[in-house]
């Protein structure tokens, strides 16, 4: 969860370690919904609780700031989070190339990694 407002705002990346303590939620609370409003930040935790098992094991060691964050967009349940939270509620993305990513993976016709459904 405390990746998404790093994808957000500059802000959310001040001391960033990765992982997502409970320490932290205030913060993450507020930041989603200074960007998504209560509704999207609803939203957002319904789908990060639904597919946590999927996206923690796609996602694990990576840190957002390392060049090979934005891969993570190439499997759907990524790419489908980033899509609505990015582009589709028209949020700017601190790192360029993750909208890059988002869009290619689609609009260039390259597969999109699906994986099981873990509920």
């Amino acid at each position: 969860m405390e990746q998404i407002p790093v994808w957000l705002s500059t802000n959310a990346a001040k001391g960033y370690q990765g992982g997502s303590s409970i320490v932290h939620r205030p913060r993450v609370d507020k930041i989603l919904t200074d960007f998504c409003g209560p509704a999207g930040t609803a939203a957002i935790y319904i789908y990060v609780f639904k597919h946590y098992r999927e996206l923690y094991s796609i996602g694990s060691g990576i840190g957002v700031n390392e060049a090979d964050y934005a891969k993570r967009f190439m499997h759907r349940i990524w790419n489908n989070l980033g899509k609505v939270v990015l582009l589709k509620w028209g949020n700017v993305a601190v790192y360029d190339d993750f909208k890059k990513r988002i869009v290619t993976y689609h609009t260039k016709g390259l597969k999109v990694y699906s994986h099981k459904t873990y509920f």
